[in-house]
């Protein structure tokens, strides 16, 4: 029989793959040795990719089955990469799971200005997730009390309601998504809401009604840990990466459990800091800090995390230790030939932290680590990614924390956008009124309407407010002060429903920037106010219009401008 060789790393305790040495410290317990998959093996593989990419559920199972029983007769130690690792039913009996709790009031009308304040009192950690019709849900986690509130939105967040509040105990991070496929899919619709307890266990918590909930044990020995799903349009998977007390390890849910039941563990290597992002058919990304170095790591899987198909680890990053650490990765939904892959993560520079960015394009290999967001006597720092659900999809949004050297004041949210090949200028977000913690990160959403939205901790981890892209008028530069007027097109041009509006002041000025109609009529006052010097970014949200020919024009005492615009809906 024919045979191919590939090089498989494979750890006791576990099984690990790696294309690219370590660096020294970093290096996991154990032996290893090479292994030899065989051609009707390696075609075995191909066809069960095959199957879940169709979603053939009953050729999938039937293929992974003959693999493990290939694997049994060629070497049973790969075979036991594919095995369930826990138990439903003694998951049920679990008293320590997240439970019902009593209901805690949410409040649901502005505050200062355009932010609103959604959960009050302590805010230990957030997460924000959008579901396919475009219901927000935020979850806050308040370690204090010990539980989690999740509440909802169906109207874009201008207001929202307690969904449920959970009972976690000594729970130290959350993550919540929205578990339902992508717009127009067949499936159900879940909130997943993933628990990392003081004591090392991570739980994921499925619900279908804020009473009806199904708890499941991920692992036990974690300390941190970062999730993410792919997008089915009936069986969905969901892939968690988290640090055990020596190495990390990866673990994907079986597609017909709906996130129960979880299997097929890989052992990655002794780093920390995890991150992952699902990109488009099957590809997975994950990124990782070096325990004892300052190297930030990158692995790929182009096989939904299927054990035999770990592609090549990267260092894209070498550093000392603890000058590279608190990652974020995120992928395009292309396929891999012109996808778009993207990391972010601090980077300490000088006893001040900047964040630090690597980017991939399609078979292209890594780029040379870049400042992402640098700036003179701030601290940069805590960035969260996102990518929206919808195929083809090459934007991402971002949001970061900015603060004085050592979390001093002033603290402010700052956003950014990532479309056609280049990230806008970096923009505050959060409400001059309120002042962020600066100790954990944001978190950032996109609607189906492609605005960005983004919820935060206020001051000493307490209260979370809320805020939408197409809120916010009045945008700080990066880069200082122009020297001269000048308005740029809007982008995109033409556009549904929204589209931003760039300037430059390059002195104090009162500014009117207004959209008008093709018959001159006003339809909208976006700005009219005194600005500093800088450059500014507007976001005009048109959802209200008919489609057609608008114009804007800004009118200040030094200058005037108008430009075209077109809506097409």
């Amino acid at each position: 029989m024919k045979k191919h060789t590939q090089f498989l790393t494979i750890f006791l305790l576990g099984i690990f793959f790696s294309s690219l040495g370590l660096a020294q410290g970093d290096q996991p317990e154990g032996s290893s040795f090479q292994i030899d998959i065989p051609q009707h093996i390696q075609l075995l593989n191909q066809q069960i990719k095959l199957a879940e990419d169709n979603e053939n559920w009953d050729e999938y199972y039937s293929l992974r089955q003959q693999i493990i029983d290939a694997w049994k007769q060629v070497n049973p130690e790969v075979a036991s990469m594919y095995r369930t690792t826990n138990s439903l039913e003694q998951d049920a009996l679990d008293q320590s799971a997240p439970k019902p709790a009593e209901n805690i009031i949410g409040v649901d009308s502005p505050l200062w200005g355009d932010d609103l304040l959604v959960h009050t009192g302590n805010a230990t950690d957030l997460s924000l997730a959008v579901s396919r019709g475009d219901t927000l849900i935020l979850a806050a986690l308040d370690n204090v009390s010990g539980h989690v509130a999740i509440y909802r939105s169906g109207n874009g967040g201008l207001s929202w309601s307690l969904y449920t509040n959970i009972s976690v105990g000594s729970s130290n991070k959350i993550e919540i998504l929205e578990f339902d496929g992508f717009p127009g899919n067949l499936g159900p619709s879940y909130i997943l809401l993933f628990t990392l307890y003081d004591a090392g266990t991570l739980y994921c918590t499925r619900f279908t009604t804020p009473s009806t909930f199904v708890n499941s044990v991920v692992a036990t020995g974690c300390t941190d840990f970062a999730v993410d799903r792919n997008f089915s349009s009936i069986n969905y998977r969901c892939f968690v990466q988290y640090d055990s007390a020596a190495t990390q390890v990866h673990k994907r849910s079986d597609p017909a459990s709906y996130a129960t039941i979880w299997q097929d563990p890989i052992y990655i290597s002794s780093c920390e800091d995890p991150s992952i992002a699902y990109g488009y058919n099957g590809s997975v990304f994950l990124s990782y800090n070096g325990r004892t170095s300052g190297n930030l790591y990158i692995l790929s899987n182009n096989s939904y995390m299927d054990p035999l198909n770990v592609g090549v680890q990267s260092i894209v990053e070498l550093g000392a230790t603890d000058t590279t650490f608190g990652s974020a990765i995120i992928a395009s939904r292309q396929d891999t030939s012109t996808q778009t892959v993207i990391a972010v993560y601090d980077w300490l520079n000088n006893g001040r932290r900047d964040l630090r960015t690597t980017r991939k394009v399609g078979g292209a290999g890594w780029s040379l680590p870049a400042n992402w967001s640098s700036y003179p006597d701030t601290d940069n720092k805590n960035v969260s990614l996102y990518s929206a659900k919808s195929a083809g999809n090459d934007i991402f949004q971002s949001v970061f924390t900015r603060t004085g050297l050592n979390n001093a004041l002033p603290r402010a949210i700052r956003y950014r956008k990532y479309s056609s090949g280049f990230w806008n200028e970096s923009t505050q977000r959060s409400d001059a009124a309120i002042l962020p913690t600066g100790l954990q990160a944001a978190s950032v959403v996109e609607m189906n309407t492609g605005l960005a939205a983004f919820a935060y901790a206020g001051n000493a981890s307490v209260n979370v407010y809320f805020d939408k892209e197409d809120w916010i008028t009045d945008v700080t530069s990066e880069t200082g002060v122009p020297d001269v007027y000048s308005l740029s097109q809007n982008y995109p041009n033409p556009f549904n429903p929204s589209t931003s509006i760039r300037f430059n002041i390059p002195q104090q000025d009162h500014v009117v920037l207004k959209i008008f109609n093709n018959i001159g009529q006003e339809v909208s006052t976006l700005v009219n106010q005194d600005m500093d010097a800088g450059s500014y970014e507007v976001n005009f949200n048109a959802s209200d219009l008919a489609s057609g020919v608008y114009f804007y024009r800004i009118q200040t005492a030094n200058y005037s401008e108008s430009k075209k615009m077109i809506l097409i809906k």
